[in-house]
């Protein structure tokens, strides 16, 4: 089994998991600040490297992931994976002894969303306060709890138990990285990459965009509808009044992306609250472009004018995502 010289980590958990904490048992060295809050420390990714075992490790810390209100974290991962060209060795997700319920099941959807299946071939859920096992042991703990059993079996079985209370105790990452390794080989020595995050996200662009042909189509029944003329060229010309919608729609989000590049430029950083400012913006004008193109094409009814304002605003969001990458 071939082991790595230099080691990227990447830890993810909601805050109060022991994410900083965990970081800093991984490094042997108080890295990163860590304290038992409601409010999360850290509120950009951040990253250290330290000698451990023998390897230079670097560890990124996101640990306001579940509830950050601020900080877009698409983005920040975006540009953390931009970083490293080999990509990510290991997923490390942080999750507390004892506390995983059915909300924290909901939460970790999010995670599955976000990276995308293939990131549970190099996801490990790490488990912290370990010394708060006493009677129990954690095999029995995971059998216990469906969910977090279902957890566990997506990520081929993989988990570990750190102590963060004990700095030095050198063994138990030690262990880590040996899991590291034998998953890495699993997967052939295959990190995971910017490709693979940027794929999870067009899958709900796509998603998007089906939508999108089918509220054409739509337009163009309702227009032979209207015209009481079952005929091919009526269906075309309410299909062109859906693809007019669309095309007002992709001008409206691509003027709101460029005014959402500006203030990223401004802050230096991108915010949930300017992104979802600028998207609400972007779907306004969209809907009420896509809304008034049914004024040049024609026919005027209700019905036309919902679908052609629900086009134009589905294809300003669309634009808008397309267009959420780095400044």
């Amino acid at each position: 089994m071939q082991t790595f010289d230099s080691l990227h980590l990447q830890l993810i958990g909601k805050t109060g998991s022991g994410v900083s904490g965990s970081a800093n048992t991984i490094l042997g060295e108080n890295r990163f600040k860590s304290e038992r809050s409601l409010t999360s420390i850290t509120d950009r990714c951040q990253k250290h490297t330290a000698k451990v075992c023998n390897r230079t490790v670097t560890v990124t810390d996101s640990v306001n992931f579940f509830n950050s209100n601020d900080i877009d974290l698409r983005v920040e991962l975006e540009r953390e994976l931009r970083t490293r060209a080999e990509g990510i060795h290991a997923i490390l997700l942080v999750l507390r002894l004892h506390t995983f319920t059915a909300q924290d099941a909901k939460l970790l959807s999010l995670y599955k969303q976000m990276f995308g299946k293939s990131a549970m071939k190099h996801t490990i859920v790490l488990f912290t306060h370990g010394d708060e096992l006493q009677h129990t042991s954690l095999s029995q703990l995971i059998r216990e709890n469906s969910e977090l059993s279902k957890l566990i079996e997506e990520c081929g079985g993989r988990f570990h138990l750190l102590n963060n209370t004990d700095l030095n105790n050198r063994d138990q990452v030690t262990k880590l990285l040996m899991k590291i390794d034998r998953m890495l080989s699993d997967n052939k020595n295959r990190c995971y990459t910017l490709q693979m995050f940027m794929q999870a996200q067009a899958i709900r662009i796509h998603h998007l965009c089906a939508v999108s042909v089918v509220i054409v189509l739509a337009l163009g029944y309702v227009n032979m509808r209207n015209e009481d003329y079952w005929g091919f060229n009526s269906f075309l010309h309410g299909c062109f009044g859906g693809v007019l919608s669309a095309l007002v729609g992709y001008a409206s989000g691509h003027i709101c992306a460029n005014m959402w590049k500006n203030e990223i430029r401004k802050c230096g950083k991108c915010t949930k609250r300017h992104l979802r400012n600028v998207q609400l913006l972007s779907v306004a004008w969209g809907c009420g472009a896509g809304g008034i193109s049914v004024f040049l094409t024609g026919p005027v009814c209700l019905s036309t004018a919902l679908l052609r304002g629900t086009q134009g605003s589905l294809m300003a969001y669309i634009t808008m995502m397309k267009h959420r990458r780095l400044i």
